[in-house]
């Protein structure tokens, strides 16, 4: 199984960009994909949580390894099926798998990522996974906000915006960011950010 879907990471991560393919066809491979990776999670619920635990970890280092591609496009599509695995298992409590197996950089992509689908529109079941992910964010920022300057320019950004949805979730997340970590958004303000981006309440 590991096989098979390193064999269909291999051929979908490094498809060319989406413009030069045909949409639907590039959509329905996802979806495709997807219901695969979802059917190798629902494979061994009579298993001992120990094993399924080790099957969630043999996935999540498999997907994790095309992040580290050279090509940008194969550690986009990566980090999203990452970011699924990861709603999977936050939804499941197997968040202490994550905090073992994510480094730095892609704890910060699994928060952007989650922003993102947090504010836009998406699929019901991607919106439940933000909805779950960020309440994990929110409760342990000691772990996933550790990059203050690039989550506070995405947070300043996006605050621009007139979107209901972005002014009322972003501004819990900058206080609770300013709440751990002071010292590194005061520098982030005075130094990081461009004057442009510095958001004014």
């Amino acid at each position: 199984m590991l096989h098979l879907l390193n064999v269909c990471c291999s051929v979908i991560f490094y498809l060319p960009p989406r413009r030069e393919l045909n949409i639907c066809l590039y959509n329905h491979t996802l979806n495709a994909m997807d219901n695969m990776l979802q059917i190798m999670l629902d494979s061994h619920p009579s298993h001992p949580i120990s094993s399924v635990n080790n099957w969630l970890q043999s996935i999540l280092e498999l997907l994790l390894s095309f992040t580290f591609s050279g090509a940008r496009i194969v550690r986009e599509r990566a980090m999203k099926q990452v970011w699924k695995l990861c709603g999977f298992m936050a939804s499941t409590f197997r968040q202490q798998l994550l905090r073992r197996f994510l480094r730095t950089p892609q704890i910060t992509g699994i928060v952007l990522i989650t922003l993102d689908k947090t504010i836009a529109d998406c699929s019901s079941e991607d919106k439940e996974y933000a909805r779950i992910i960020l309440d994990m964010v929110l409760k342990d920022p000691g772990t996933w906000l550790t990059e203050v300057p690039e989550i506070l320019g995405y947070l300043c950004r996006k605050l621009k915006s007139s979107s209901t949805s972005v002014q009322a979730i972003l501004p819990s997340l900058l206080d609770v960011l300013a709440c751990q970590f002071p010292r590194d958004v005061l520098t982030s303000v005075l130094t990081h950010l461009p004057h442009s981006d510095r958001y004014q309440p």
